[in-house]
């Protein structure tokens, strides 16, 4: 006869729903956040509801225990009957919703669903945030623990592959990468606001400086980047250096995860790239990186360069920053 299992000893994990609607690099820091979670001293298995569809790339390596379709979720994002219709029913001892609005109608709705309490957490950036100079995982876990439940600050951040990703991806996606002795490195060109990207000019400069170097350079680009410059932005990148146009994001994660260095902006591929294990540059223009950095165990930021900086001088300090970091 199995041992009958006093509730105040059960250690065994609790199960929780986690809701977001929002963008790529909001959903892998809300995943660093929700790793981090408990509840009564029991770690917490997380179901994630997310409109970004790196949640089912987190639950397919790992990282959470399961994800929902991201396209049903989208779709009822107008609607929020549809959206907790779409939730599967069953008992979680919470639910943390990073929608940001989250009436107290829906709020009934989802506990009425789920069975549990429901946790509420603001997505936004508040003003004292960044006055202090805090993450936002910081501001989201001080809201949970606000509200009773339990975060393990010292885990934020640690949500990572385990294994040898690198090898492991690198055998997968052979055609992305010369072979394993050769350093190849990634730059994504693009992020979701003009303001938020350096110069393509200066990005060529970067590449052409990195190539000198003996590493092999790809830029990745995405639907995203296609659908705001058109065709011309691929072509333009092909006279410096190899293409990887990728549109699925799990497939990008997976070519990330193989390579030796990621360059990128402000931008949820960098997020992604951070929590593979990834060495990742992040450039940093009008957002506070303080805020809004990715989180990773090799992440390091570099700001664009100052007005009166000249290009030249920027790039030969970052190109040596770079040869550091692959050699490693």
């Amino acid at each position: 006869m199995p041992p009958i299992r006093n509730a105040d000893t059960d250690s065994s994990p609790r199960r929780w729903l986690a809701l977001h609607a929002g963008s790529l690099g909001d959903c892998v820091l809300a995943i660093h956040l929700l790793s981090a979670l408990r509840s009564g001293g029991r770690p917490v298995v997380v179901m994630l509801a997310a409109r970004s569809s790196v949640a089912e790339w987190a639950a397919k390596n790992g990282l959470i225990e399961s994800a929902m379709s991201h396209d049903r979720l989208m779709n009822s994002r107008s609607n929020l009957d549809i959206m907790v219709t779409a939730v599967p029913a069953g008992r979680f001892e919470g639910v943390v919703s990073f929608v940001g609005e989250c009436s107290v109608a829906f709020q009934e709705q989802l506990r009425g669903v789920c069975g549990g309490p429901v946790h509420v957490v603001d997505p936004r950036a508040r003003e004292g945030t960044a006055r202090a100079g805090h993450h936002i995982t910081q501001q989201w876990a001080a809201d949970l623990v606000a509200l009773g439940c339990d975060v393990d600050m010292t885990r934020i951040g640690t949500a990572t592959l385990t294994g040898d990703p690198r090898s492991e991806r690198r055998r997968a996606k052979a055609d992305c990468f010369a072979s394993e002795e050769e350093r190849s490195v990634l730059i994504h060109p693009g992020s979701g606001g003009l303001k938020k990207c350096l110069s393509l000019k200066l990005l060529e400069g970067l590449a052409a400086t990195i190539q000198r170097g003996g590493h092999r350079v790809s830029w990745m680009i995405g639907p995203d980047e296609v659908e705001r410059f058109g065709p011309s932005f691929t072509e333009r990148h092909e006279g410096s250096a190899r293409v990887i146009y990728e549109e699925h994001i799990g497939n990008a994660a997976d070519i990330v995860a193989g390579a030796d260095l990621f360059i990128g902006h402000d931008a949820g591929m960098t997020h992604v790239a951070a929590m593979t294990g990834t060495k990742t540059i992040a450039a940093f223009g009008p957002t506070d990186p303080r805020v809004w950095r990715p989180l990773g165990p090799h992440v390091e930021v570099i700001l664009f360069p100052e007005d009166n900086a000249t290009p030249a001088r920027w790039l030969e300090s970052v190109a040596e920053r770079i040869t550091q970091i692959v050699s490693k």
